[in-house]
């Protein structure tokens, strides 16, 4: 296993791991001056591999990746998945995939150089196509949280969602807010964020792996997904499906 180091940000080049559809979800870090690549704290692991890739690299490679979510990563509260809680060395972009997705089918490239604009805080996300589909709100006033999504699978309440661009995340985190969600929500805030009056402003579409998720992102508590989003017509996701 990679031993994990201290990151040098003096001189860096990022890189996000994009899926087929141009969504991020993992952070890479190659620190120029020692060559080193960093998989970032607060990257999604994927929680089950491909039965494509339990037959060719099931054994030595596969252990591997079991050892490293053992040893870094906590379990998603909501899903499967699992989120690195510090940052890990990696040899190469390949191993870093195989890592973050369980399998190799890119061959690390898709790992694409995040494009820095004039506010270094904020990186740039792919435009999400939206086409004909359903929207549903989360409205939380007391907390200042006002956001729209859409499911990936319309007719899937446990299918990835998109939160939209001017989405605005609560700038409100109570007590008791979930351990493992608080990496994701800074990593969401401090990149895909500006602070505005009314609270943080999503300055792009954001995927995120559950509806769960982004509701507790988005609102900055523990919160029940399933009655929390509602579409026009003020039905909650769990009276539609």
């Amino acid at each position: 296993m990679d031993e994990t180091t201290n990151l040098n940000t003096s001189q860096e080049k990022r890189y996000t791991f994009l899926y087929p559809n141009g969504v991020p979800t993992a952070t890479l870090l190659l620190d120029k001056a020692t060559s080193e690549l960093m998989l970032l704290k607060g990257s999604i692991i994927k929680g089950h591999v491909t039965i494509q890739f339990e037959k060719l690299f099931g054994g030595i490679l596969n252990a591997k990746r079991k050892e490293f979510i053992v040893d870094y990563c906590d379990r998603c509260p909501d899903s499967d998945d699992y989120i690195t809680i510090e940052h890990i060395k990696v040899s190469d972009l390949q191993q870093a995939e195989t890592y973050v997705m369980g399998n190799n089918d890119t061959q690390g490239k898709c790992w694409t150089e995040e494009v820095k604009n004039s506010s270094p805080s904020i990186k740039k996300q792919p435009k999400i196509e939206k086409d004909d589909r359903i929207i549903y709100q989360l409205c939380l006033k007391a907390r200042g949280c006002e956001c729209k999504m859409y499911l990936v699978d319309d007719d899937n309440e446990k299918s990835e969602c998109v939160v939209l661009t001017g989405s605005i995340l609560s700038s409100l985190e109570t007590p008791s807010y979930p351990e493992g969600y608080k990496a994701q929500r800074k990593e969401v805030i401090q990149n895909y964020c500006e602070e505005t009056s009314d609270g943080y402003r999503l300055t792009n579409d954001h995927r995120f792996s559950s509806i769960n998720m982004a509701a507790t992102i988005c609102s900055g508590m523990s919160i029940n997904a399933r009655t929390a989003w509602k579409d026009e017509n003020g039905k909650t996701i769990k009276e539609l499906f």
